[in-house]
């Protein structure tokens, strides 16, 4: 399945989804166009789903805003490209419209049993690979590691919200960035 048919299961939900599209398309301030991008335009404009696009460029080897997220409404949402950081791309800051409530739980996975685990069956599953359709592996495959995933986790209530940059680096970030 090409990766632009699985936001068909996202059709009819509520979801956002971030990432490094390296799609570029004029709607979303880049100077070029590419076959990803105009897949990825044609499917919000049909899905009526909205794209939250940073206003500067997200790649350090171009001028293109290929870093986004896509979701079922952008209102309220902002966005802050930071210019720090060693990759090719540069971090980004999204500030959303929603508000934590004080308790709140959050799924807290312990790696180390899931990557244990994932050590101890890896001969099975890479034997069944070649024993089962690619398509068939996959998602039975994903159903494994979603139960896995399931399994090695719990949720804890969380008094406080921390966000995973502390304050004083989200505050150097937008210093850095006024400099420019």
């Amino acid at each position: 399945m090409p990766p632009i048919e699985l936001f068909e299961v996202f059709k009819g939900k509520e979801f956002f989804l971030f990432g490094d599209f390296n799609a570029k398309h004029s709607s979303w301030s880049c100077k070029s166009t590419n076959t990803s991008g105009v897949a990825i335009s044609n499917w919000i404009k049909e899905s009526g789903f909205e794209g939250i696009f940073p206003s500067t460029a997200t790649s350090k080897r171009s001028d293109a805003v290929i870093d986004f997220a896509v979701g079922h409404s952008a209102e309220g949402w902002t966005t802050e490209v930071v210019n720090i950081g060693t990759s090719d791309h540069y971090p980004i800051l999204y500030s959303s419209p929603f508000l934590t409530e004080k308790h709140v739980d959050f799924r807290k996975t312990n790696w180390t049993i899931f990557t244990f685990f994932l050590k101890c069956v890896f001969q099975y599953w890479n034997a069944f690979v070649y024993n089962i359709d690619a398509q068939a592996f996959f998602i039975l495959f994903s159903k494994f590691l979603k139960a896995l995933w399931d399994r090695v986790s719990t949720y804890e209530t969380v008094l406080k919200y921390r966000p995973l940059w502390p304050p004083y680096l989200v505050s150097l970030a937008k210093q850095g960035n006024s400099m420019r």
